[in-house]
């Protein structure tokens, strides 16, 4: 067998390699990683992908709450008015 010698050419590339590595995981974890996905890569062509959407953005999320809101309040005032 031959004696592999690994010199300083290749430990840099290893510990560059080792630092795009953390580099990605570090963005995925903290929500920063773009990607070139759209939409329905994402989150699937499902009716759960839309719960979940709501579920993650804030605004969609109190509109959505605000919407339910009315129609009750309109619901309970027909009630009243017939």
């Amino acid at each position: 067998m031959r004696d592999i010698n690994y010199g300083f050419p290749a430990i840099a590339h290893r510990f560059k390699v080792l630092h795009v590595l953390a580099n990605i995981v570090e963005r995925a974890a903290d929500g920063s990683l773009k990607t070139n996905s759209t939409w329905k890569d994402i989150y699937g062509g499902y009716p759960a992908a839309v719960i979940e959407i709501i579920k993650e953005n804030p605004i969609i999320s109190g509109l959505v709450g605000l919407i339910g809101f009315v129609s009750a309040v309109v619901g309970i005032i027909a009630l009243f008015i017939k």
